[in-house]
């Protein structure tokens, strides 16, 4: 009787599963925000707690997010994006891939997709760029909850980072500016999650990423430290910052040398011409801005660091007394980064296109400023959520970029609207 009761308790389980997942779907027809926070309260209140939900609510989430993405007009670096994706329709496979940008310094595995996604899209940009932002943030998604489930913290702590993630306004308005490099470093921090659990160096992805934006490459060489994977010692420290003074000491240098042998028009010059002394593509970083997102981050890393943080055993990483966490390489990758950003105002592009990274961290770290035995952590996700939704909905119109879509059409209108107001 025990038996045949568990079976349909089992039974019983999965059809409401399935009822919700075809509501849930149903409510993104209509309503594809109000989809978005309901799987999130639903998730938080059912029991028991399964990663499906869990996984279906990251998709819907990015796949609001690719909306959300097609309405805005395209001005600056998604005109050239555009432009690449169009261009797939004169050029053979190999060209596709290797001269999608008119040269072939530009990065290959960024080629193939942009290929594979004219012809399978059939030339629709809309669906490309719901595509492109949909592989960025659902990524990010995965890598949030790994990171922070295996560090030891519940549910509500992954929640409340993918709701930072989704609602930060600056990072959102340059998923679609930046498309190359977010969709490079969400790769990464995929595979740092991976190794920070398993221990294994994940090579697709650290190949891959660099392969689709090149600033990817520092992160993918980073991420091969074993001693970033634990709570470092001082020798450790020292390493770490004698490799960040050669990095900036050396970047002005090499990138002015090597344009000057190679020359200005040569395609393999590329990236030495962005680290060259002074090179500018019209980006600059807000140093107020930049530091209103690291010392709160700052704060919490020092915080984090002067505790012994906890994490689920990994047999393949190398342990130093015991301090093991898989949020020592988030906390370690974003000290290294934030000080070289803030080192690089003699290389403004660089600065620029590292200095958005820095946003990606937002969803690892805000959540563990307190643990969840810490009586102040429901107050405080509660409050710092419905602040990030409230913001977002605030000011994303005022980024600087041009959206179709005002705040009442994402409250209220379903899903074909956004196609309907999309400018591409």
């Amino acid at each position: 009787m025990a038996f045949l009761s568990s079976i349909q308790r089992t039974t019983r389980q999965r059809e409401n599963s399935t009822l919700l997942f075809i509501g849930l779907s149903t409510i993104f027809l209509l309503n594809p925000f109000l989809s978005v926070i309901l799987c999130a309260a639903s998730i938080l209140v059912s029991k028991p707690r399964g990663n499906t939900m869990l996984y279906f609510w990251f998709a819907i989430t990015a796949l609001w997010l690719g909306l959300l993405n097609i309405t805005k007009e395209p001005e600056s670096d998604q005109l050239m994006y555009l432009i690449y994706f169009n261009r797939a329709a004169d050029l053979n496979p190999l060209d596709g891939i290797l001269h999608y940008a008119g040269r072939s310094e530009k990065e290959p595995i960024y080629g193939l997709l942009n290929y594979l996604c004219y012809w399978l899209l059939n030339g629709n940009a809309r669906l490309f760029f719901i595509a492109c932002s949909f592989i960025e943030y659902y990524i990010l998604f995965i890598s949030i909850y790994t990171i922070l489930s295996h560090s030891g913290y519940g549910l509500k702590s992954v929640v409340f980072g993918v709701i930072i993630s989704t609602f930060f306004t600056q990072f959102f308005v340059l998923s679609i500016h930046l498309l190359r490099q977010v969709m490079a470093f969400s790769i990464v921090f995929y595979a740092i999650s991976r190794k920070a659990v398993d221990g294994k160096n994940h090579w697709l992805p650290l190949i891959c990423a660099p392969l689709i934006h090149s600033t990817a490459a520092l992160f993918s060489i980073l991420s091969l430290l074993p001693w970033i994977f634990h709570r470092m010692n001082l020798r450790q420290w020292i390493y770490f910052i004698l490799i960040l003074m050669s990095l900036i000491s050396s970047c002005i240098a090499i990138g002015s040398t090597l344009t000057n042998l190679l020359g200005e028009d040569n395609g393999s010059s590329y990236i030495f011409r962005r680290m060259s002394d002074g090179y500018d593509d019209g980006g600059t970083m807000d140093i107020v801005k930049s530091l209103i997102i690291i010392i709160p981050l700052w704060t919490i890393c020092v915080i984090a660091l002067t505790k012994r943080l906890s994490g689920s055993k990994c047999q393949n990483v190398s342990h130093t007394n015991g301090y093991y966490s898989p949020l020592y390489p988030i906390i370690h990758l974003f000290i290294f980064l934030s000080v070289m950003v803030l080192s690089f105002s003699s290389l403004p592009l660089i600065q620029y296109r590292f200095a958005f990274v820095n946003y990606s961290f937002l969803g690892f770290l805000l959540p563990i400023l307190f643990n969840r035995k810490n009586k102040i952590q429901n107050l405080y996700i509660l409050t710092t959520s419905i602040f990030f939704i409230i913001y977002f909905l605030s000011t994303y119109q005022l980024s600087g970029w041009t959206y179709r879509i005002d705040v009442a059409q994402i409250l209220l209108y379903p899903t074909p609207l956004y196609f309907i107001l999309s400018p591409l």
